[in-house]
């Protein structure tokens, strides 16, 4: 999954889906954000199996995919990525994440389900 979104629309849908995550649950999977990339947005999903909320925000995909992410990790990382300027090597096991004034560059590892 490859995608280019701004900095502050997926912060904004961060801040809603995160209200469906639950911080004390005995499944770890809902602890994460579902992210989904493909006809031109990125779609979020938060679920505690109560409540499920979706937001999707207009993203630049430059390949379609889908992955779940620490809704903690990741909703930290991208509202401190705000003017700075970060590249990490891609890595088969990890997301190659670039950020800089003009949006937030993502390359996650695909995992084929077996």
């Amino acid at each position: 999954m490859k995608l280019i979104c701004k900095q502050s629309d997926l912060a904004n849908a961060l801040n809603i889906v995160q209200k469906a995550i639950s911080s004390k649950t005995t499944l770890p999977i809902l602890t994460g954000i579902l992210l989904e990339a493909k006809n031109g947005a990125l779609k979020l999903t938060g679920n505690d199996l109560s409540i499920g909320i979706e937001k999707s925000i207009e993203a630049n995909i430059l390949e379609e995919g889908t992955t779940v992410v620490s809704s903690k990790i990741f909703g930290e990382f991208v509202r401190s990525a705000v003017q700075s300027t970060t590249a990490h090597k891609p890595h088969k096991a990890h997301a190659n994440i670039i950020c800089n004034r003009y949006g937030i560059f993502f390359v996650f590892p695909q995992f084929t389900p077996s």
